[in-house]
């Protein structure tokens, strides 16, 4: 059963818009060209396609600077600086999904879950193919507890994930499993929790005895489940999603596994631990 929620604690993978799932590079993402290239080809490289290119080219260059300042301010959380960064790149291309989830995250940040929707989807819209853009939309369906949505966009967020990003599978077969029992269905819950915790993956092997005990009500149980999660899993980094998605789902856990860069709202700034 759940507890408390706690609104709006999301992990965000923000390679969302890129194909390496844990690199700092940015590279563009399937189906989405920088404006540049997309203007550039089918030109002849002379008279007026040789124009058309070097406006699209320096079209490109401006749109660039600003996503690299929209992504400087977003990393020193100045999200207004973001926000105002990503205005002005709009105004250059506004359909660039970069732009999209680089907004949504700025959205997602402020807690206008309406808007980080919004901006998610049109990037799905854009490039269906991406399986990180899916994955971000079903989180913002899964914190506001839109849970047969949610269901839906984590499938295609599996279904289209890039190769080298398998990693994220365990995550999301948890998230899957805590969505049957937010929409009140314990026997699927049940279900997936059984194939989970047999899972070769130790993370989700622990952390799903961790939700099952948590689900049950055994307080003693789900501390136990608990600190056992330091031993098969003991990078606290390796372990902060799984907290961050046991908070988003309204469990209560540890404040102290969280990752410092995620600020919780003052009014639930305390929060119970297990033990």
């Amino acid at each position: 059963m759940k507890t408390q929620a706690l609104p709006g604690i999301l992990v965000l993978f923000f390679a969302a818009a890129c194909q390496r799932e844990k690199s700092g590079g940015a590279s563009s993402p399937q189906g989405a060209q920088p404006a540049a290239n997309v203007a550039a080809q089918g030109t002849d490289g002379g008279g007026d396609g040789a124009i058309e290119s070097q406006v699209a080219r320096e079209k490109g260059r401006k749109f660039k600077k600003r996503m690299d300042a929209a992504k400087e301010a977003f990393g020193k959380r100045d999200l207004p600086a973001a926000l105002a960064e990503l205005e002005a790149a709009e105004g250059i291309d506004g359909n660039h999904v970069e732009l999209l989830t680089l907004r949504g995250a700025c959205h997602v940040e402020t807690r206008d879950f309406t808007s980080a929707l919004a901006d998610f989807s049109a990037a799905v819209e854009k490039a269906p193919g991406n399986g990180h853009l899916h994955f971000n939309r079903g989180e913002v369906l899964f914190v506001t507890d839109q849970w047969a949505e949610a269901i839906k966009a984590f499938r295609l967020a599996k279904e289209h994930l890039f190769h080298g990003s398998e990693s994220v599978m365990p995550l999301i077969d948890f998230k899957l499993m805590l969505c049957e029992a937010g929409r009140g269905d314990q026997n699927a819950f049940e279900r997936l929790a059984e194939a989970n915790q047999a899972s070769p993956d130790p993370q989700l092997a622990a952390f799903t005895r961790v939700a099952r005990a948590l689900e049950a009500q055994d307080q003693a149980a789900a501390a136990d489940a608990l600190a056992a999660t330091k031993a098969s899993v003991p990078d606290a980094a390796d372990r902060a999603p799984w907290y961050d998605s046991m908070l988003e789902f309204g469990y209560q856990v540890p404040l102290e596994e969280r990752r410092v860069s995620v600020l919780l709202p003052k009014e639930k700034a305390v929060v119970l631990t297990l033990r």
